[in-house]
């Protein structure tokens, strides 16, 4: 939901991790389908520095047929971490998210797998940051 606690504390660990995605050569970018503007207030009441796409129209959500809920008459996503190539190919996920702080190092764990399976280097010659 937004403004959600769960949402707000998730969103505030990626907040503050950005270097160790950086130096896997990753960014964290946020979807929902809260419109631009609400957020834009969200990111700047939370200090959100890492861009947030707004899916108001529901068009990624049905292009991927990612799990969302309704509620009160609106659709909203279900929580989940995609990671995507250069190409826009989805090459991992983790779903259900159950621990919102844990999420980012599972989601870690999920950059370096999907970088290991792209390149082909063992899991011995994976150098982890």
């Amino acid at each position: 939901m937004p403004g959600g606690p769960g949402c707000t504390l998730e969103s505030c660990t990626y907040r503050d991790r950005p270097d160790d995605f950086a130096a896997l050569g990753a960014r964290v970018v946020g979807v929902s389908t809260q419109l631009p503007e609400e957020q834009a207030e969200f990111a700047a009441r939370n200090g959100i520095q890492f861009p947030l796409a707004s899916d108001a129209d529901l068009a990624l959500t049905a292009a991927l047929r990612l799990p969302a809920f309704r509620l009160q008459g609106v659709t909203r996503l279900k929580r989940l971490t995609l990671v995507v190539d250069q190409q826009r190919v989805v090459r991992g996920t983790l779903f259900p998210i159950r621990d919102v702080t844990g999420s980012v190092d599972d989601a870690l764990a999920l950059v370096r797998s999907v970088q290991r399976e792209v390149h082909h280097v063992q899991p011995d010659e994976a150098v982890l940051g």
